[in-house]
């Protein structure tokens, strides 16, 4: 009798620490992401008020400087970032804006990949693949700014 008892709250053991961990796992996956997300929207705030009267090529210039200075490495940006990076300034008003999209794999990239560009087909993934293209997790971002 006593046996069952502790095969049972080994049971509630894991159980809890499942409930605890996993979602702590995707915190720590996740905070890092929408912190450099955050960061990248102070930025632009940043640029819309105080670089008004700046030209797009002078704020092209800058950005690199003011997301280092937020602490924003160049590889915590995809390079979508950059390549959709959109800034249009009059010389009075400036608005600035991109989209980015980033994906976290909390069980690690798949691994049978199939062509060049990082496509897959689900179905012919084998059985690791599979849980790790369910368990990934794809954001789109797309901050915006622009002087009031």
């Amino acid at each position: 009798m006593q046996h069952r008892d502790q095969g049972f709250s080994t049971i509630k053991f894991l159980a809890v620490v499942c409930l605890i961990a996993v979602p702590l796992w995707y915190a720590w996956l996740l905070i890092p992401v929408y912190s450099t997300k955050w960061k990248v929207e102070e930025v632009f705030e940043t640029i819309s008020r105080t670089m008004a009267m700046s030209t797009e090529e002078e704020i092209r210039l800058r950005l690199p400087r003011l997301l280092d200075a937020k602490y924003i490495e160049p590889d915590d940006l995809p390079q979508s970032f950059y390549s959709n990076l959109e800034i249009q300034a009059d010389g009075s008003r400036v608005s600035i804006s991109t989209i980015y999209d980033i994906t976290i794999w909390p069980l690690g990239p798949v691994e049978d990949i199939r062509d060049w560009q990082g496509h897959y087909d689900v179905k012919q993934l084998g059985t690791m693949d599979r849980w790790r293209h369910l368990a990934r997790l794809d954001f789109e971002f797309s901050p915006h700014a622009e002087t009031p």
